[in-house]
Formats: C-alpha cells, sequence, structure tokens
C-alpha cells in the first residue's frame, strides 16, 4: 500500500459516523483493501485509528461496524486471520473500562459472526473471555454447535484447568504486591535524599516493607504449590492420554482380526 493509499484508508476511517449509508459506502471502498497484498497495511491503519479514538465511544463504535461489514463481505481468510488478532488485543484494552455499549455492540457483532462463521466457536469464545463478558446466549449458541452425547472431560483435564487459573490469579497478586513494596521502596530513596513530600514515618515504612516481603514470600510459595500441582496435572493428562492410545491400538487389533476370521469363514463357504 503506497502512501497515497494509506492516507485515503486512514481518512475514511478517522470519519466514520454510525449513519447506515456512511459504514455501508466506507465498507464498500475499502473493501478493495482487504486483499493479501494490502493485509498488513490496513490492520494496523484501522488498529491506529481505534486507540487514537480513545474515549469516542460511538466512533470506535462505528470503527467496529465496518470491520464487520468488511468481515462478511471479504472472502480472504488470511485477512479475517490478522484482523482476529487485532481485535483480541483491543477488546483487552477496553475490558476493565465502563464503555458498556462499545462491549455491548461488539457482543452482537459477536453472535453474527457466529451466524456467518465469520470465525469458528473457539475463536468467538476466546474474544467473549478477553472482552470479559460472560454472556448466556453466546454460551448457549456455542453449546448448541457442541456435538450431542459430548462426554465429559477426564477429571485430569478438569483439575489441570483449575490449576491453571488459581496460578494466573496468584501471579496477578504477586504483581500487585510488588508494586506496593516498589511504591515503598521510592519513598523511603526520596526520604534518604530530602525531596520527598510524605509524611511517613520509619517505623511505618519498615512496617509496610515487612508486611508487604511477607505477603510476597507467601504468594510465591503459592504460585510454587500451584506450578507444582500444574505439572503434575499435564503429566497426568499425558499418561491418561497414552493409556487411552494403547487401548485403542489393542482394540483395533482385536478388531481387524475378528475382519481376518470373518473373511476366512466367507472364503472357506462353498457356495451352490
Amino acid at each position: 500500500m503506497n502512501q497515497d493509499q494509506k492516507t485515503k484508508v486512514y481518512e475514511i476511517l478517522k470519519s466514520v459516523n454510525l449513519t447506515i449509508n456512511s459504514i455501508k459506502d466506507s465498507s464498500t471502498i475499502l473493501l478493495q483493501y482487504c486483499s493479501e497484498d494490502y493485509r498488513e497495511d490496513f490492520t494496523k491503519l484501522w488498529d491506529q485509528v481505534f486507540l487514537e479514538k480513545r474515549g469516542v465511544e460511538k466512533d470506535r463504535i462505528g470503527l467496529f461496524f465496518i470491520l464487520h461489514e468488511l468481515l462478511y463481505r471479504s472472502e480472504n481468510e488470511k485477512f479475517k486471520e490478522g484482523f482476529y488478532n487485532v481485535i483480541l488485543q483491543n477488546v483487552l484494552g477496553i475490558k476493565d473500562t465502563e464503555h458498556s455499549k462499545l462491549k455491548n455492540e461488539i457482543l452482537k457483532l459477536t453472535k453474527l459472526w457466529i451466524d456467518h462463521k465469520i470465525f469458528d466457536k473457539q475463536k468467538i469464545f476466546r474474544l467473549t473471555m478477553n472482552l470479559g463478558i460472560e454472556d448466556q446466549s453466546v454460551d448457549e449458541m456455542l453449546k448448541a454447535q457442541l456435538p450431542e452425547n459430548l462426554p465429559n472431560p477426564p477429571n485430569e483435564l478438569v483439575n489441570f484447568a483449575q490449576n491453571i487459573r488459581d496460578l494466573k490469579k496468584f501471579k496477578e497478586k504477586v504483581k500487585e504486591n510488588n508494586q506496593k513494596l516498589q511504591q515503598t521502596y521510592d519513598i523511603v530513596q526520596q526520604q534518604a535524599m530530602g525531596g520527598s513530600t510524605e509524611n511517613v514515618s520509619a517505623q511505618s515504612i519498615n512496617d509496610d516493607i515487612n508486611n508487604n516481603v511477607e505477603q510476597l514470600k507467601r504468594h510465591l510459595e503459592l504460585e510454587n504449590k500451584y506450578r507444582t500441582q500444574v505439572l503434575k496435572y499435564y503429566k497426568d493428562i499425558l499418561n491418561f492420554l497414552d493409556k487411552e492410545h494403547k487401548k485403542n491400538v489393542v482394540e483395533l487389533k482385536l478388531f481387524m482380526q475378528k475382519i481376518a476370521k470373518l473373511e476366512q469363514i466367507r472364503d472357506n463357504i462353498e457356495l451352490p
């Protein structure tokens, strides 16, 4: 994409509004840039404008509407795949914000993406998780696409998944304690240099440091504990799969033996 083309795409994206005509007309013009040759430049420009529109909720919604039109009308799978990664990153940025309308509009689009098979159910599930919205209707739609009589996952896998989630929580707590400890350390440094305006006694600083250090130690111990458990369950899963594989191999051999016997009986039958 040359500089003139980049400027044109950038201006179209930047001037987006929520009217139907604007969405349709803009997406029609932009569709020509959804080819493999322009894919990387186009995704970067959309991402750039989306970041620049931080705080302007209606414009961000408009950018997602245009994106939906392009994903729906484009036949380039690599273009869709490239944009999926951009969407994943951007929804993480609004996960903890108050932009409920933007979240809800994206959620509506995910349902359309399921209906039109723009993205598969695993991608949609990951996207909604990144968005931080637990929507029952999306969950039901995903379940509806699963095969009937789906067997329950083995306990090894359930425990493994639970420990992964617990490990993530503890890592977040460790990060919080590190930040608190750094803040306290900064205050101590400023006071030592005579530049701190904080009215904090040496004893309170010492207590704060000790408290944070103890919390950090506890969380690190817990993290190591869960890391050990995660590795254990990972090994359990591998052992479980190995046993299932061996079982299937044996069953297949027995089945082939039965077929061989049936063929032998068939060959020995004298036809009239």
